[in-house]
């Protein structure tokens, strides 16, 4: 019965409730990011650029549900709501993004040093892997428009 028990790891990964708590964080930073998109989309205008960046919010509403159902499924709530990151002008914005997608990053592999289940860290791998396209793309973004990132 044991061996059974931990196949997938169950008995042996964080519980539910912190695990809808720490997929809540990450869930919040994709909403804020989403926002911010939205921001610098306007700030665009209509072309290539804001087109490409209509693109990537596809990778961040599916992130967003996936991250909803691991919540839902683990007894939590989803949150709505998060920071408007934000910015002055273009370049500000440019910077948010970027600093914002790095931060998520960083808070991903965080989490995926954690004893989560596996549909959960298969989860996040996916995350990560949206993350670091989307990183990617600001960071040709950011040399398109001669913004200074690190």
């Amino acid at each position: 019965m044991n061996f059974l028990l931990n196949k997938g790891g169950a008995g042996k990964s964080l519980s539910r409730a912190r695990t809808a708590a720490e997929m809540s964080t990450l869930l919040i930073r994709h909403i804020e990011l989403l926002r911010t998109y939205d921001m610098l989309i306007q700030s665009l205008g209509e072309g290539d650029a804001a087109d490409r960046l209509r693109e990537q919010q596809k990778d961040h509403r599916a992130d967003i549900a996936r991250l909803s159902e691991i919540i839902l499924s683990s007894g939590g709530v989803p949150p709505r709501e998060g920071l408007l990151l934000g910015g002055n002008d273009q370049s500000d914005l440019i910077k948010s993004v970027n600093s914002a997608e790095r931060e998520l990053r960083r808070d991903i592999e965080e989490q995926l040093e954690q004893k989560h289940q596996l549909r959960t860290v298969a989860m996040m791998e996916g995350l990560l892997a949206n993350t670091e396209r989307r990183i990617g793309f600001v960071q040709q973004m950011a040399h398109r428009y001669s913004v200074p990132v690190n």
